[in-house]
């Protein structure tokens, strides 16, 4: 019978052991990576324009102009804060779902309604420098269909660049009328409604200082002619040229790219299958967390059961609470140590970027850190209530 009882202790004491070790790898992952509000605290941590800018100087932005880049970075800088709320409330969404609080989740209805906004397009609308972006555009249309006597003219005055500067606001309003429904078309609210940018302002524009380069310094064939005959000529050219021009840009899946949408939506649909399989293991890791958590408890009271005595019950305990410690503090110390390093090693990314990285590659060791201090701490509070009872027992 006393072989059998020692039997059963060390058979519950292994048990208890190994769940133990189990609940503080589970308590590691419950309280990071499938917590919503530790993965909110690491995007509140990073430093936006700082990641995107290095982001964009180390690595080539192939098709990205520079005036889009910087647009970006200015807005990570000044909406920062909106930016992390609205991250925030984004995430809050995607873990609804990996939690199986919500049945289902459309990535691109919330991406739509947070970091596609509108408010934050027209922020980064706001920032871009259309005239670095449109005017090389601009001076090579003009370029190929300008008359032949005003190609000196177009060739070598500011007229695009000014022009362009007179009416940026304007086509930052009409650019900001029809970024909602390309955002829209984007997440497959609506089809794409067709939007004209019209230009004709920024024509007239480069008409005017055109016309003013033209007449104080006109062409040889008229240098002996009155200025009205020269500035009649003037708007023959240029009505010629103008004729040659379209006045409006129509936004519309042509020029947005045959491919535009297919890729966002390619995006979005793997998104959604990585956070189906998330969310299959979080089903199954939140069972397994609970099943850990019965076993503790149950092997606790079998051996409490089993010992029949409180004394020996808390040196059974001691010993079990230190050994985990033993082995769940020095294991999270020395990954929270090691395995951030080696991480960033194999990587090539921004120094920004391996910042934030390692302070949340070493976040993620401290649930397992303090639960080994907790192992210690109650094997340790076990081991005085066995001395305590012992002298009891003694007197």
């Amino acid at each position: 019978m006393k072989t059998l009882k020692i039997a059963g202790t060390v058979i519950l004491s292994v048990l208890l052991f190994f769940s133990l070790n189990i609940l503080a790898a589970g308590i590691t992952v419950e309280r990071t990576i499938l917590n919503a509000g530790f993965v909110n605290s690491a995007v509140q941590r990073a430093d936006l324009p700082g990641i995107l800018e290095q982001v964009f100087n180390e690595q080539t932005a192939d098709g990205i102009s520079s005036g889009i880049t910087d647009a970006l970075v200015s807005v990570a800088a000044s909406r920062q804060t909106d930016i992390k709320v609205s991250a925030e409330s984004a995430l809050n969404s995607v873990y609804d779902y990996i939690r199986s609080k919500t049945s289902q989740i459309n990535l691109a209805e919330v991406l739509r309604s947070s970091l596609l906004a509108d408010e934050f397009l027209h922020a980064f609308i706001e920032e871009l420098d259309l005239v670095e972006i449109l005017r090389e555009n601009f001076e090579l249309e003009i370029g190929e269909k300008v008359p032949a006597q005003l190609k000196n003219y177009t060739a070598h005055t500011l007229a695009v660049e000014k022009a362009l500067q007179d009416n940026e606001l304007l086509l930052k309003g009409q650019l900001k009328d029809a970024a909602g429904n390309v955002a829209d078309y984007l997440v497959g609210d609506t089809g794409l409604v067709q939007t004209e940018l019209n230009i004709s302002a920024v024509v007239d524009s480069i008409g005017e200082y055109l016309k003013e380069e033209f007449t104080e310094s006109p062409p040889e064939y008229l240098s002996d002619v009155d200025e009205q005959l020269v500035v009649t000529e003037f708007n023959r050219l240029f009505n010629e040229l103008r004729g040659n021009l379209a006045e409006n840009i129509l936004i519309d899946e042509e020029l947005l790219g045959s491919d535009f949408k297919l890729q966002f939506d390619q995006v979005v649909e793997d998104g959604e299958a990585g956070l189906s399989q998330v969310r299959e293991f979080a089903t199954g890791f939140r069972k397994s967390f609970i099943i850990s958590i019965a076993a503790v408890l149950v092997c606790t009271l079998l051996i409490l059961l089993l010992h029949r005595s409180g004394r020996r019950s808390m040196l059974n305990f001691g010993i079990v609470f230190v050994m985990c410690a033993i082995v769940v503090l020095p294991a999270a110390i020395a990954g929270r140590g090691m395995i951030p390093e080696q991480v960033l090693t194999s990587s090539q990314a921004p120094a920004a970027i391996e910042n934030w990285i390692l302070g949340i590659t070493r976040a993620v060791f401290m649930p397992a850190i303090i639960t080994g201090i907790v192992y210690m701490v109650i094997g340790m509070a076990a081991f005085g209530a066995y001395i305590f009872l012992h002298r009891q027992e003694q007197y």
